[in-house]
């Protein structure tokens, strides 16, 4: 959360979109001024079954959106899983991530 801060102080004429298959964290991320959150049920592609399109689809609105941002910044460190996710989504929009440690 105080890396989500930072950024935020750091572009402060910007929305920063928070993307993560972390409920908990999303919900945090939402109480931070200038955060903003794409709404719809988290799912995780790598581990859930087979289920109809809408269950899926705020994963892909939020990949897309990660595409088409100006910047792409990836939280790593201090228990966080590595993902592949918004780096693909970085890259798919023609941008490398820059990594922030927590």
């Amino acid at each position: 959360e105080k890396q989500l801060v930072r950024l935020r102080q750091t572009y402060p004429h910007h929305r920063v979109l928070v993307c993560s298959d972390s409920i908990t964290f999303l919900q945090r991320a939402q109480q931070i001024e200038g955060m903003f959150v794409i709404p719809g049920h988290v799912s995780h592609i790598d581990n859930d079954t087979a289920h109809d399109y809408q269950y899926y689809e705020k994963t892909f609105v939020d990949f897309y959106a990660i595409a088409q941002a100006e910047k792409v910044f990836v939280l790593e460190g201090g228990g966080v899983l590595s993902s592949g996710f918004p780096y693909a989504a970085a890259r798919l929009g023609g941008k490398f991530p820059e990594k922030l440690n927590i």
